[in-house]
């Protein structure tokens, strides 16, 4: 799941989901490279983004009240029962970071 799409799930500023995601990482003593990517914003320009994978997304949310935290997870579930499809998929991934 993007970090895009849980600021927006959440109601959060990306900025801050950003922030969020790096210090979870740096919690963790993990590396967060092989979750970085690029996202095109409304003027064209690359801007940085988390491509993150569930385990990753549900230790992030836990922080948040119930509210958020039910939103994101349920986004999870219709991901995996394939009642949704990934914002990656529909958009087009532009690009992964190394």
């Amino acid at each position: 799941m993007s970090s895009r799409e849980i600021a927006e799930l959440t109601g959060k500023r990306h900025n801050d989901v950003m922030r969020d995601i790096r210090n979870m990482f740096d919690q963790l003593d993990a590396d967060s490279a092989q979750f970085c990517a690029q996202y095109r914003d409304s003027t064209g320009r690359f801007l940085p983004c988390f491509e993150l994978d569930r385990y990753h997304t549900e230790v992030l949310v836990t922080g948040c009240d119930v509210k958020r935290m039910a939103a994101v997870i349920k986004r999870w579930m219709d991901l995996e029962t394939g009642a949704a499809k990934p914002v990656a998929a529909l958009l087009g991934k532009i690009s992964s970071s190394p």
